[in-house]
């Protein structure tokens, strides 16, 4: 075999120039100080810009403002407001459900029943 001398793969790299200094900053300009600000004449209130009297509140909706009902209907129907729902006891939202949801609210002058047919058993 022949020795030959193995040839370089390598480039030879170029030689870097060393970094200058950074060149000195210009030094900052002071700030204006700010001017004042003139006051401004006084506007006259618009009408509607009036305090307004607090409203009174309003008498609770019954159902018999709405719908025809039943002469015989309880008095607890013709007053959604007295029923609460059920509470919610902070459940975990993953598990709960519509119709949960819908359970937990009080019901509205719409959902109550308009006509009541009670029975007359009476169990001894």
């Amino acid at each position: 075999m022949s020795q030959e001398k193995p040839q370089e793969c390598v480039q030879p790299v170029e030689p870097v120039e060393p970094m200058k200094p950074a060149e000195p900053m210009e030094p900052m300009k002071p700030v204006e100080p700010m001017k004042p600000v003139e006051p401004m004449e006084p506007v006259e209130p618009m009408e509607s810009m009036e305090p307004m009297e607090p409203k009174a509140n309003a008498a609770p909706e019954k159902t018999s403002d709405y719908y025809r009902v039943s002469k015989q209907l309880p008095v607890r129907f013709n007053h959604p407001e007295w029923f609460r729902g059920y509470r919610i006891k902070g459940q975990v939202s993953l598990y709960r459900t519509s119709n949960q949801t819908y359970g937990s609210r009080a019901p509205t002058v719409h959902e109550m029943p308009k006509a009541f047919y009670h029975s007359n058993l009476k169990r001894n």
